[in-house]
């Protein structure tokens, strides 16, 4: 097999035959092309199958857990102020405010947004932190990476907190 593909790559310059086929320049760049067509569904197919198919549309959201990020359960005693955190990504870093009043998220905001993209596309998270007294939000699609770090910049201010 190897000598066949050896002998049909030279055989568009050298030769009218490799392998016991007639050989045209049309022919091996049709295969060419099915050859590069194939390796890109293979590559594709694959990350798929690591990320799993996705059934939302961009800026639909996903409330997958976060693996690697402090939850900082609701039953933990924090103490009253206002505190900041920070997370990052490979997009850039995200501060957020955290307001805890009577043992509880009072209150969470985007203090800065030191991201490649604009934040609106995570804006519903701050009010999900409150709503939820813990990190646990929603991954937002078209946003992941924004995402993880909202929520790594709201673990980091919890941990003030306590």
């Amino acid at each position: 097999m190897g000598i066949c593909l050896y002998e049909l790559a030279n055989s568009i310059q050298n030769r009218p035959r490799a392998c016991g086929y007639a050989v045209t320049r049309s022919r091996v760049e049709s295969n060419l092309l099915a050859l590069g067509t194939a390796a890109g569904l293979a590559v594709y197919g694959a990350g798929y199958l690591r990320t799993g198919p996705s059934t939302m549309s961009v800026g639909a959201s996903n409330s997958a857990p976060m693996s690697g990020v402090d939850t900082a359960p609701a039953l933990t005693p924090w103490k009253d102020g206002i505190y900041s955190g920070w997370g990052t990504s490979r997009h850039g870093d995200i501060q957020v405010s955290v307001e805890i009043r009577g043992g509880r998220i009072a209150a969470t905001s985007i203090a800065q947004c030191l991201t490649r993209y604009s934040c609106s596309w995570i804006s519903d998270l701050p009010s999900q932190v409150v709503g939820n007294q813990n990190v646990r939000v929603d991954l937002v699609s078209g946003a992941t990476q924004s995402s993880e770090a909202f929520r790594a910049a709201v673990a980091d201010a919890l941990r003030h907190a306590t």
